[in-house]
C-alpha cells in the first residue's frame, strides 16, 4: 500500500520572495518540481527566479505556479564556452541553410508559439 504524501505549497503575496529552489516538491510528489503559487510577474521577480532555475507557468484566470524541476539547466552566458566540435557542427548547419541564429527579434511571437504548442498529455 502506498503512503500518502503531505506537502505544503507556499502562497506568495506580491513582492514576497520566492522560496529556495531546493524546496520544490520531490520527484515522487504528485507535481514534481512545484515550488510555490501566487506572487507577481514583475521584472525583478522574473530575473531573480530565472537566475535560480525557477520559472512561472500558468493560464489566464489561474494562479501563477512557480516551478524548479530536477534536473534543470541554467545557462550562464558569461561562462558559456563554444567548443570546437560544436562550432564545426554549427558552421555546417548554417552554411547548409538548416540553421538560423537570431536574438531578440520576435519575443511576442515566440511566447505565443510556446503557449499554443501541442504537448502530449497536456491540455
Amino acid at each position: 500500500m502506498s503512503q500518502a504524501i503531505e506537502l505544503e505549497l507556499p502562497w506568495l503575496e506580491p513582492h514576497q520572495a520566492l522560496p529556495p529552489a531546493h524546496l520544490a516538491w520531490p520527484s515522487h510528489a504528485p507535481y514534481p518540481g512545484l515550488l510555490a503559487a501566487g506572487g507577481d510577474l514583475s521584472v525583478a521577480r522574473l530575473l531573480d527566479a530565472y537566475s535560480r532555475g525557477i520559472f512561472p507557468w500558468f493560464s489566464d484566470g489561474e494562479p501563477i505556479l512557480w516551478w524548479s524541476t530536477s534536473p534543470r539547466m541554467v545557462l550562464q552566458p558569461q561562462q558559456f564556452k563554444l567548443h570546437n566540435s560544436l562550432r564545426k557542427q554549427l558552421r555546417g548547419l548554417l552554411s547548409a541553410g538548416r540553421l538560423r541564429i537570431v536574438l531578440d527579434t520576435d519575443f511576442d511571437n515566440v511566447m505565443l508559439q510556446c503557449a499554443n504548442a501541442s504537448r502530449t498529455g497536456q491540455a
